[in-house]
């Protein structure tokens, strides 16, 4: 009697799952999609708006990627499209689990997706569900994204995800993907020419508050310069670097930086079974034998607790238009 109304409460979500055709056996590399239940709010993006749109720098920032390019511009009809897809999604990972387990991310249900790094050589999946969850029919650009997990998962629920990649096998990989990539170094000298317009710019840097603060810095000082607005979201992975997190939203604070003084902690899981768990056997990329016998670059497996901080970027003016839209 004590669980009715928390399954009649439920039973929407569970009977959606039910009818959902991309519904399938979880994967076992699970992680939490903590957000399984906040309403999200679909924005109207214009047609014609592209995320290259104006004169300024347009030819610089064209997109160099040669095959399966990202369609620039969302029409609202499929931006209705990725919000039901999104949906589906969401109602077909949402379950009962135990308090002391996560959900399955959204992205192995995606069909066709395949992720070609493990955590931490990559941010964990469930990053990707976060993302979706703030940037749907949006624009994202990811500075730094090795083979493209997060940006591949992203994309399906996006008007255009960009990557800005500095590796040319990566950069490769990304293009085999259909990301499109700008294959440079994002600095301050070539942020006016590189940098592409996006209501969303992510990135899992050094843990170090310096090198953070210097990308939302030049971020913010580039959309400043052409009256635009936007959020930078990036990562700290407590699991070892402990105490930065403080530091971070410390020097934000500092730098008259609004982040809502919320850290968004993020659980997740990506252990394949128990003996990856204890062993760190079979390796992953790179070597990855992160485990309980065998810790990996400082962590004892693929899960733990990443925190994202969103901190809004650019000009006032643009911020109150984009909220308008």
């Amino acid at each position: 009697p004590c669980m009715l109304p928390m399954l009649l409460t439920s039973m929407p979500a569970l009977l959606l799952a039910a009818r959902s055709p991309l519904q399938g056996n979880p994967s076992p590399a699970a992680s939490l999609d903590y957000l399984a239940m906040t309403p999200v709010r679909a924005r109207t993006f214009h047609p014609n708006r592209s995320s290259m749109a104006g004169a300024r720098g347009a030819a610089g920032r064209r997109m160099m990627s040669k095959g399966g390019a990202a369609e620039v511009g969302t029409t609202i009809e499929s931006c209705h499209a990725k919000t039901v897809l999104y949906g589906r999604l969401r109602a077909a990972t949402f379950a009962l689990p135990v308090p002391w387990s996560t959900g399955s991310s959204i992205c192995h249900r995606l069909p066709g997706f395949k992720s070609m790094n493990t955590y931490p050589m990559r941010s964990p999946l469930v990053v990707a569900d976060f993302l979706i969850s703030r940037s749907l029919c949006g624009r994202v650009v990811e500075v730094g994204s090795r083979f493209g997990d997060i940006m591949s998962c992203v994309k399906p629920f996006a008007s255009q995800v960009i990557s800005i990649e500095v590796k040319p096998s990566y950069c490769t990989a990304l293009r085999e993907r259909g990301i499109d990539v700008l294959c440079e170094a994002l600095s301050e000298a070539n942020a006016k020419r590189l940098l592409p317009d996006a209501e969303i710019y992510f990135f899992w840097l050094d843990p170090n508050e310096i090198s953070n603060m210097r990308f939302v810095k030049l971020i913010h000082n580039e959309l400043v310069s052409r009256n635009q607005s936007a959020q930078v979201i990036f990562l700290v992975d407590e699991s070892v670097d402990q105490g930065e997190v403080g530091k971070q939203m410390t020097a934000l604070e500092r730098a008259g930086f609004s982040f809502g003084g919320k850290a968004h902690r993020l659980f997740f899981d990506e252990t394949v079974d128990e003996t990856q768990a204890i062993t760190g056997r079979p390796l992953a990329d790179g070597g990855n034998h992160a485990s309980y016998k065998r810790p990996w670059a400082g962590r004892s497996g693929r899960w733990g607790v990443m925190t994202a901080l969103v901190v809004d970027v650019g000009s006032q003016e643009g911020r109150e238009r984009m909220m308008q839209q």
